[in-house]
């Protein structure tokens, strides 16, 4: 496909480029001000001839700065003027593109509080559901020409890249992390991973119309995403800051971003068959706080998956491939692996013992399943199991993302020399096990 970006610079747009780009599309960015220039009501029309697809991302940031009267016009300005610009210099073009996802926002809804807001769902109050509101209908003039157009209405991006994350970080470790408020308002949340694959998904699906929420199926109170994030940097969240705090420090724009709650469902996505990478939202903040370290083996067996994968179904034969040393006792040993399943487990760690739990949060037999720790001495582990058939046998891949207190020293000295041990003894009593 043949695909124009508007907005190419940004977090996402860059993201989504190089996405784009990896599954063979021509993507060319649609820049400012040698392409087109809202302001004057410049567009190159010719450029945008015969393409495929136009995303607009193109907008004022909302939160770099304190809303005043000139900073809400700004922001209100470049997305009606941008995108009704472009969306009428595509209607008017010979050969218009098959479609046009312009991007919107979950402020769409406003303050909702606990209610579950789907794509039919209202509109809310505030400054921020009238931009969306005129961010949207500005889109009009494509889709009164036959293009197909899809409003992408996009809840917090969450990245290591940049974007709120790394900024809601900080003061975690520094010390000073807390709720926000009384910390139940809703946060409709999704990874950069999973937004440039919905992009996609959504280019492609020609039954997908109008607006279409791209958040993860898992919002959550902004207490449980604090504690959340608290535990993804290995920090206590003691400190909470109270409304008046935010109101004096932002203004307007804590009530519309900070306080508002909004409890987003990606149901359009999710009856389109779209599937998610990243709804769990402490696997999601491990992967984009900090380093995460990786591990691949892989060991072939000379016998197929259907043989292989019962094997590791078991879960009292985890002991069988775990080192000595390391003094592993299942504690709920007759547990029956399944998506869902929780496995209870204690263990000797350089002479310390704890106690770690894992749920299978994917399980599909005979190739592959995924454990993630829910309680451990990691601050990420992910375990994805894979059982691919091969020259009569079977290859048994192990990828293991992991990330830990301490950093690269303790990565180092420590973690990749067990891991290594670990690995290397499970190689062998598979060996033994299947000779």
């Amino acid at each position: 496909m043949k695909i124009f970006v508007t907005g190419a610079t940004g977090l996402v747009g860059r993201a989504l480029t190089n996405y784009l780009r990896s599954l063979g599309n021509d993507v060319h960015p649609f820049a400012r001000p040698t392409d087109w220039n809202p302001d004057t009501g410049f567009i190159n029309r010719e450029r945008l001839e015969g393409c495929d697809a136009v995303i607009h991302l193109a907008g004022e940031n909302i939160a770099s700065g304190r809303w005043t009267a000139v900073r809400k016009a700004k922001i209100l300005n470049s997305r009606r003027k941008g995108t009704r610009l472009l969306s009428t210099a595509l209607a008017d073009l010979r050969h218009p593109p098959k479609a046009l996802i312009s991007a919107s926002a979950i402020g769409y809804y406003g303050d909702r509080g606990e209610e579950i807001l789907e794509e039919q769902s209202g509109p809310g109050r505030g400054f921020l559901a009238e931009v969306c509101k005129e961010w949207e209908s500005a889109t009009s003039a494509a889709a009164a020409s036959g293009i197909r157009v899809v409003q992408l209405r996009i809840g917090i991006v969450l990245s290591s890249e940049g974007g709120a994350l790394p900024r809601m970080v900080t003061p975690f470790k520094l010390g000073a992390g807390g709720t926000l408020g009384n910390g139940r308002q809703y946060m409709s949340w999704i990874t950069l991973n999973d937004l440039c694959r919905a992009v996609n998904h959504v280019a492609t699906s020609e039954s997908l119309v109008g607006p279409v929420n791209a958040v993860s199926p898992t919002p959550v109170t902004n207490r449980v995403f604090t504690s959340a994030l608290a535990s993804a940097v290995c920090r206590p969240a003691l400190i909470p800051v109270p409304p008046f705090a935010l109101r004096l420090a932002l203004g307007e724009l804590a009530d519309n971003l900070m306080l508002a709650s909004t409890r987003v469902m990606p149901v359009k996505l999710q009856e389109s068959g779209f599937r998610f990478q990243d709804a769990d939202l402490s696997l999601a903040l491990g992967k984009n706080v900090g380093p995460v370290s990786r591990l691949h083996k892989t060991q072939w067996i000379a016998r197929h998956p259907e043989e292989v994968f019962p094997f590791f179904a078991d879960a009292n034969n985890l002991e069988r491939i775990t080192p000595p040393w390391l003094r592993f006792q299942i504690l709920n040993p007759d547990v029956e692996m399944n998506g869902g399943t929780i496995i209870r487990y204690k263990l000797n760690l350089h002479g310390i013992r704890l106690r770690w739990e894992s749920e299978i949060v994917e399980w599909k037999p005979p190739y592959r399943f995924v454990d993630v720790q829910r309680r451990g001495p990691y601050s990420l582990w992910i375990h994805e199991h894979r059982f691919e058939p091969h020259n009569g046998g079977t290859l048994v891949h192990d990828d293991v993302q992991y990330s830990a207190p301490g950093g690269a020293l303790v990565r180092n000295l420590l973690i990749a020399p067990d891991l290594e041990s670990i690995f290397s003894y499970r190689r062998e009593r598979l060996e033994q096990h299947f000779a």
